[in-house]
């Protein structure tokens, strides 16, 4: 049985190990399971296979219908995209910073899930920082695409937007410990995603054992699938760092951004503040739905098409880029201290913040992230 096949899979409805491909575990009722398997080839080397994923197995009952549209929380590529040396990207990340950024890189490698339109995993910043979760997966295994783009390769979620990117350089820049598994679950100029997609990849990212998932997107309604998914994060101690939108919308009432304003312990939800430490023109707001507000007006990684030898940058401006700076921030914290579950980890940054008049009434916290304080608070 060993000589054949698996230890890794992934399935919609519920989480099972093939033990074969001819002779799968029963899969619990569900008739479109997600598998990734692994089988023998002549050889003796191990060949990894996937299947194209799909929910319609998950009993929904959902808000929405179903032409809804999970899409991400678009940031605003307000200045045309520069190349420059890593120590100029550096000042650039950090220069407005109105705060000290810690040195810490951790003893404990951080598994974060960014689940967005993918990366450029061509740009150096990100060489063996990919989460790999079985050493069996192929070599050219750079996350999963869960797009249904003819001809892609499900191992390699390619950004052909830049969000992605830009999201995971912020990651990378803050925490170079971090370990990124980008899922992909939308595609642009295509607009290709199909329903559920944010809800698979949530799974996927729970059944891969990551620590964070980051997620800067988000929609106007919730989805009882999504819900379902997120409660498995939580059942796992996983915490969830979710952008608030950039509808400069107060959130409270009927009025919500999903899954940000999924009110579970396990989230954090982020709005945007300026270099000024005010919120961001484009955030939405809020203290029933938000909890803190992060800088979302910055430079990061973006691909390079014409030239990949050059490293690029570019400045995006939304609550996605406000997200992964808390994104990072915790994974600091669960580096520094791994027996912290995520309670400890999302109180220890809302209790670290700047509080200011500026966001007495915009998130729970009253305040903006402070990275030097929370960490150097727990020295």
């Amino acid at each position: 049985m060993k000589s054949l096949i698996l230890l890794f899979t992934v399935l919609i409805g519920f989480e099972h190990f093939f033990v074969s491909k001819q002779n799968p575990v029963s899969t619990q009722g569900n008739q479109n399971p997600v598998n990734l398997y692994f089988e023998k080839e002549p050889s003796g080397k191990d060949r990894c296979h996937i299947n194209q994923p799909e929910l319609d197995a998950i009993e929904t009952v959902s808000a929405l219908p179903k032409v809804f549209k999970f899409k991400p929380d678009w940031s605003i590529p307000s200045k045309p995209s520069i190349c420059m040396p890593l120590n100029v990207y550096r000042e650039k990340l950090y220069g407005k910073l109105n705060m000290k950024v810690p040195t810490y890189n951790g003893s404990k490698k951080i598994k974060i899930a960014v689940i967005d339109t993918g990366l450029d995993f061509s740009i150096p910043a990100f060489k063996n920082k990919i989460y790999r979760p079985d050493h069996r997966l192929p070599e050219n295994f750079y996350g999963f695409d869960l797009t249904s783009m003819p001809n892609k390769n499900y191992f390699e979620p390619k950004d052909n937007n830049g969000h992605g990117t830009h999201v995971a350089g912020i990651i990378i820049g803050l925490f170079p410990n971090a370990e990124i598994l980008p899922i992909k679950y939308y595609d642009l100029p295509s607009n290709d995603q199909f329903d559920g997609s944010m809800a698979l990849a949530i799974r996927l990212a729970v059944t891969a054992g990551v620590d964070i998932i980051n997620i800067s997107g988000g929609g106007l309604g919730m989805d009882e699938r999504e819900m379902v998914e997120l409660r498995r994060a939580d059942d796992n101690g996983i915490l969830v760092v979710a952008a608030s939108g950039n509808d400069n919308s107060l959130l409270a009432g009927e009025n919500k951004f999903y899954p940000a304003s999924y009110q579970m312990e396990n989230i954090i939800s982020v709005m945007s503040h300026n270099d000024h430490g005010q919120k961001s023109k484009f955030s939405n707001y809020g203290t029933d739905f938000s909890h803190i507000a992060a800088l979302g007006e910055i430079y990061s990684y973006v691909p390079n098409h014409k030239n990949k030898k050059q490293r690029c940058i570019g400045f995006m401006a939304g609550t996605s880029q406000a997200t992964p700076f808390v994104t990072a921030t915790a994974a600091m914290l669960m580096s520094k201290n791994p027996s912290w579950d995520y309670h400890k980890v999302k109180s220890t940054i809302l209790s670290s913040v700047d509080k200011t008049d500026a966001m007495k009434d915009l998130n729970q916290s009253a305040g903006t992230l402070n990275i030097y304080r929370t960490i150097a608070k727990n020295e």
